[in-house]
C-alpha cells in the first residue's frame, strides 16, 4: 500500500514541477523543442505539448473561441500598417485567427510550404503548437506579429486580425 502512495506522490511532484517548468519556458518564448531540451525532468513530447497548450490557453496566448459580439475584424494592407495597429492597441486586445489546425489535419504539405519562409525558430514555434481546432486565435504578440508579417509578405497569406472593442 505504501508503494501506491509513494508512486502517486512521485507522479504528483513530477507533474507539478514539469508544469511549472513548462509555464516558465513558454513565458520565455521557447519553442516546444527548446522546452523539451531545457526540462530538468524527463517528460514525453506529448505531455510537454499538452501542458504547453493548456498553459497557452490559460495565459490567453491562445484562445479557442472569440466572442464575436466583442470583436471587430481589423483590415491591414502592409507590414507597417499591421505593426502600427498592434502598437496602438496592444497584444491584449488583438488576436490573429490561425488556420494551422486545419492544415495540420488536412494539408500538412501546405503547412510546411507556408512555414518554410519563416526563420527556423518561428517555424518551430508554429509547428510545435498542437493546433487542436481547425482555427485558433493567437494573441498579437511580437513573435506572432513577425510571423503574420512574413506570411503576408512571402506567402500572400493574410491572417485575420480581431480587435476586442470592449477593452478601452
Amino acid at each position: 500500500m505504501s508503494s501506491y502512495f509513494e508512486k502517486a506522490l512521485s507522479n504528483f511532484l513530477s507533474e507539478f514541477t514539469t508544469t511549472g517548468s513548462i509555464k516558465h519556458l513558454v513565458d520565455r518564448g521557447m519553442t516546444l523543442d527548446q522546452i523539451i531540451e531545457n526540462m530538468d525532468y524527463p517528460a514525453s513530447r506529448e505531455k510537454v505539448s499538452r501542458q504547453m497548450y493548456e498553459y497557452m490557453l490559460e495565459a490567453k496566448i491562445l484562445v479557442e473561441d472569440l466572442d464575436m459580439s466583442k470583436y471587430n475584424i481589423v483590415e491591414y494592407k502592409s507590414r507597417n500598417e499591421l505593426s502600427h495597429i498592434v502598437s496602438k492597441y496592444g497584444k491584449e486586445r488583438l488576436y490573429f485567427m490561425c488556420p494551422f489546425g486545419y492544415l495540420v489535419k488536412n494539408n500538412k504539405e501546405e503547412l510546411l510550404r507556408l512555414t518554410s519562409c519563416l526563420t527556423k525558430r518561428e517555424a518551430d514555434y508554429i509547428l510545435g503548437i498542437p493546433w487542436i481546432l481547425n482555427k485558433t486565435y493567437h494573441c498579437a504578440d511580437l513573435r506572432m506579429l513577425e510571423i503574420a508579417s512574413e506570411l503576408m509578405d512571402k506567402r500572400d497569406l493574410k491572417l485575420e486580425l480581431y480587435l476586442n472593442r470592449e477593452l478601452f
